[in-house]
């Protein structure tokens, strides 16, 4: 079996194997490591996914401690058109935004010893304190919502939920804790 490398954009891009799968299509395997960084590092991956067919597989490894939400957001935008068949698996850890990424796939699944974080947002930013606030507001309501999704589709305890979003604290969760919720570790995307 020949597996094939494509070279990532950028080195900080990305890393991409491939070969062929048992239905007729090409199973794409993607490893995220490493800081989320800005949207642009994430061309190629949003290229894979978006030209992915039906008999294609992703498989999306994590090993992440978040980052950037607007790079986390443009592959979830990705993610929601590919066609393909998306297994998100979490190595070693995959926290903050990485987590979401997680839960958004088709099939999940963790190693282990592997760990996932939720938590609410947090950045930096300078400028105006009015406009500091409301572009701080915008940004948690998009998280808030993609948490909620989440949480609706069983991927997140109501518990877990009310830590992140009303308590604003760190969840930290574990593939056994996820193995006793309905939907973590099963079905994925609607």
């Amino acid at each position: 079996m020949e597996i094939k490398f494509l070279r990532p954009a950028k080195a900080e891009s990305p890393l991409v194997s491939t070969r062929n799968n048992d239905r007729s299509g090409k199973s794409y395997n993607v490893a995220i490591i490493g800081p989320i960084g800005t949207p642009d590092k994430y061309l190629n991956l949003a290229n894979l996914l978006l030209n992915a067919s039906e008999n294609d597989d992703v498989v999306i490894r994590l090993a992440s401690n978040g980052g950037y939400v607007c790079s986390g957001e443009y592959i979830l935008a990705a993610m929601a058109r590919c066609k393909a068949r998306i297994r998100t698996h979490i190595e070693s850890h995959a926290y903050s935004i990485a987590a979401v990424i997680w839960a958004y796939g088709d099939e999940r699944t963790m190693g282990r010893l592997s760990r996932g974080m939720f938590h609410a947002t947090s950045h930096g930013d300078i400028g105006r304190t009015t406009d500091i606030k409301e572009r701080a507001d915008v940004i948690t309501k998009g998280f808030v919502e993609l948490l909620t999704d989440i949480k609706e589709r069983g991927i997140m305890s109501q518990e877990m939920y009310d830590d992140v979003v009303n308590k604003k604290r760190d969840v930290y969760f574990t593939k056994a804790m996820m193995s006793k919720l309905d939907n973590a570790l099963t079905s994925g995307r609607e």
